[in-house]
């Protein structure tokens, strides 16, 4: 019986095993679980970012339209914010005209954002809550007039904005927001988008419909559904982290209480 001279021998094959072993359990790194705000956090954030806070070394933080924009994008619309809201130009947003509230049709007229930069390629649209169309003007205003121009740009260039032009500030943000609401501590701005899912299916939004404003993958049968821009106006629409007001799961438990209170 001859030998196959390319056969490893069994003691090298399970030192090999072993060293795979050890070094794959040196390499693991937990799955991180993304971290759900409280409506109080998310309408503080999003007041800060908009208004400037002094940070916990006491530096004061001016505020910047185009990090107050992004927070509003990312709470609003659930983008993945590295790549979609920075490389949006200004082509891509739409607004409604001015003091038009609703259509012919009764429903609510909302301006747009469209997403190019997309994981699967394709582009996507969402429409904008009023909220962060509000945002939007004061960017838009200092955006050249450029059709592609980058809505986001690094000071001094031309060039998209990266995680890198927002990093320092949503630090500091975060940990001043933190003092009050100390689960922000270890948010990242990419839990917005988790965020975003988990309130409007607490509102009782379609869960399809959720996914097609996500970009998610559809299933088979899910491919069939269409969302039209009146529905996925009344969506977004059930999101609104205004002071006073209460969203998805909070919502819910305000409206039973009103209707105890009324019994």
């Amino acid at each position: 019986m001859e030998l196959n001279p390319f056969a490893v021998p069994v003691e090298e094959r399970n030192t090999r095993s072993r060293k795979k072993a050890r070094r794959s359990a040196l390499t693991y790194t937990p799955v991180r679980k993304p971290v759900i705000p409280s409506d109080d956090a998310v309408r503080l954030l999003i007041e800060l970012a908009t208004s400037g806070w002094t940070a916990n070394d006491g530096k004061v933080i001016a505020p910047d339209p185009g990090f107050a924009a992004l927070i509003g994008l990312c709470a609003y619309t659930g983008p993945r914010p590295e790549s979609e809201p920075c490389k949006v130009r200004r082509c891509d947003i739409e607004l409604p005209e001015p003091g038009r509230v609703r259509s012919m049709s009764g429903s609510p007229v909302l301006g747009s954002v469209t997403y190019s930069d997309t994981k699967d390629g394709d582009p996507r649209t969402v429409p904008l809550h009023p909220h962060a169309a509000a945002l939007l003007v004061a960017v838009l205003c200092q955006c050249p007039d450029a059709p592609d121009a980058a809505l986001f740009r690094k000071r001094g260039s031309v060039d998209p904005w990266d995680r890198n032009s927002y990093r320092d500030r949503w630090a500091r943000l975060r940990s001043r927001v933190a003092e009050d609401h100390p689960e922000v501590e270890r948010m990242w701005l990419r839990d917005f988008r988790k965020l975003f899912k988990t309130r409007l299916l607490e509102a009782g939004a379609n869960p399809v419909a959720v996914k097609v404003l996500q970009g998610h993958s559809l299933s088979v049968d899910e491919r069939y559904y269409e969302l039209t821009a009146e529905h996925a106006a009344s969506v977004v629409l059930m999101l609104d982290w205004q002071p006073g007001r209460e969203v998805g799961r909070e919502a819910s438990q305000a409206e039973d209480r009103r209707l105890v209170v009324s019994r």
